[in-house]
């Protein structure tokens, strides 16, 4: 390992974009410090500058999602990115990090029991993915499913009581040794903006051999 880097930084907006960024550096063997969780994006954005002055020195990997903000990802990071910054991986789900979740069609077909015709085949244009993803899970065939994963119908809440620990389930496997259900290589082909990611990951994960 090289010793001037011992372990990659990451920030990211929330839990979601947690599991899945820590699942791909686990492949890579890219090894991780305390995570930076923002619980939202314009906080994440109003500290950005920060990360980036931060990533001339070490590896910084942060997420960011696209949202309907700007038309491409490249527009927003001519937005977002004022200066170089030679360690700096910042990679933008389009346009939310639930596109990626979705872009695995066979496996989220199979593990939320959903027929696969329902699951876009470019996962990337779906403007509102959560949205898109709620509503093939209203199609499961599983009742169990449905429960963990939907909100009650007089509920607050704009998710199901286990949303994020059945997630957890898909994206990592649980209990521990079980075998992760989303498989980002297949996914990758669903979704570019997660390919783009992945290429960046494996590239920083030189540094660590």
């Amino acid at each position: 390992m090289n010793e001037k880097f011992i372990t990659s930084s990451l920030v990211v907006e929330g839990e979601t974009d947690y599991l899945i960024i820590s699942r791909l550096c686990e492949y890579f063997n890219i090894p991780l410090g305390s995570p930076f969780i923002a619980k939202g994006k314009d906080r994440l954005l109003k500290n950005l500058d920060g990360y980036i002055n931060a990533a001339r020195f070490k590896p910084f990997i942060v997420l960011i999602d696209l949202d309907e903000d700007f038309s491409c990802a490249p527009e927003a990071l001519r937005k977002w990115v004022k200066v170089r910054a030679d360690y700096l991986i910042l990679r933008i789900p389009v346009h939310a990090i639930d596109s990626w979740i979705l872009a695995d069609r066979e496996g989220f077909s199979k593990f939320f029991s959903v027929p696969i015709k329902y699951i876009p085949v470019s996962t990337d244009n779906e403007k509102k993915p959560k949205e898109k993803m709620m509503s093939i899970l209203n199609k499961s065939r599983s009742k169990t499913i449905k429960k963990k994963m939907l909100p009650r119908t007089a509920a607050k809440r704009k998710v199901g009581s286990l949303y994020s620990a059945t997630l957890k389930e898909f994206i990592f496997g649980v209990p521990e040794g079980v075998k992760p259900k989303w498989n980002p290589f297949q996914a990758a082909q669903c979704s570019d903006s997660l390919n783009r990611c992945l290429k960046a990951l494996n590239q920083l994960s030189k540094i660590y051999d």
